[in-house]
């Protein structure tokens, strides 16, 4: 079932220097799997990264600002969920808190 919460949440870029240590490592983690899907796909760099901490704790959303990117959830145990860019944060969310999460695998 979706989380109704989401949908009230209201998503803000932040200052990568504004995170807590803890949140910086993992929109690090984000930031090295845009950069494999970049490299992958024969391009120079993910392009711009936007950092979005998610509510109640749970991690951070590290948002591929490009055409066709996309946005990877982190949560506190490093395990991750990539959603297309055709999904907007509050359903990924939603995702997330249910506890979809993507093989780390699928980014190799």
């Amino acid at each position: 079932m979706v989380d109704s919460g989401a949908a009230e949440w209201r998503p803000e870029v932040v200052d990568p220097e504004a995170l807590s240590s803890e949140q910086r490592e993992l929109a690090e983690t984000a930031r090295a799997l845009f950069e494999q899907l970049a490299r992958d796909a024969g391009q120079a760099d993910a392009g711009p990264l936007n950092v979005v901490p998610l509510p109640d704790d749970l991690g951070v959303a590290v948002v591929r600002a490009v055409r066709g990117g996309g946005s990877i959830f982190v949560a506190h145990d490093s395990s991750v969920l990539y959603v297309a860019s055709s999904l907007d944060l509050p359903t990924g969310l939603d995702l997330f808190r249910e506890g979809q999460r993507t093989p780390l695998s699928s980014f190799e």
